[in-house]
């Protein structure tokens, strides 16, 4: 057991310094000493998500599931792969379980806000998106999504009142440069509020 835990430790220490190889051999060494231990499969399957190796993640994320983890993040990140490859109605399932598993997940109820924006399920998104807010009133990407919806849904006043709370915001985003461009925002181009943020 003691060798187990000192490739287990190596392949953290690794992942932190960016050595994802030599992270991914440890746990590999360690994954040989205990097949089913869900903090290696989980954090192997985390470095293979970070140097991009998606398919390799993703079945991780699924045995991790299969094993009837209860870890919130198996879930979300397993909702991230999918997500990234543009399985919306995948992605929100696996949310869905995350955020059952841990209701102040915020990031996981983002992310399904995004799902279903992605769907056009606008009316379900903006439930997501103001959750994100209750939970962490800061969350700046949760409010421009909601100026984006609240836009294509011809309401500017609910639209403008986001975006001036944003660019009253340190977000460390050129929002005034996206805003400007963003066609989710064509709606409300013409309003004097609208182009007076701009100005």
């Amino acid at each position: 057991m003691e060798e187990f835990t000192q490739f287990y430790q190596n392949g953290i220490k690794f992942h932190k310094e960016g050595e994802f190889k030599k992270a991914i051999s440890n746990f590999i060494l360690a994954l040989k000493l205990n097949p089913d231990d869900h903090k290696t499969l989980y954090n192997l399957a985390n470095v293979y998500a970070d140097i991009d190796e998606v398919d390799k993640a993703t079945n991780l994320y699924k045995k991790i599931k299969n094993m009837n983890s209860t870890t919130p993040a198996v879930y979300y990140n397993l909702g991230n792969m999918l997500l990234d490859e543009n399985n919306f109605e995948d992605a929100i399932l696996e949310y869905d379980t995350a955020i059952g598993l841990n209701p102040k997940f915020v990031n996981a109820w983002f992310n399904r806000g995004v799902a279903k924006f992605s769907l056009q399920l606008l009316d379900d998104a903006i439930i997501d998106f103001e959750e994100t807010l209750k939970l962490d009133s800061t969350f700046h990407h949760s409010m421009y999504n909601l100026a984006c919806i609240y836009s294509i849904k011809n309401q500017p006043t609910e639209s403008i009142n986001y975006l001036k709370q944003i660019l009253g915001m340190k977000t460390g985003l050129d929002y005034y440069q996206i805003i400007k461009y963003d066609e989710n925002l064509n709606n409300i181009r013409e309003e004097e509020e609208f182009l007076s943020l701009l100005s």
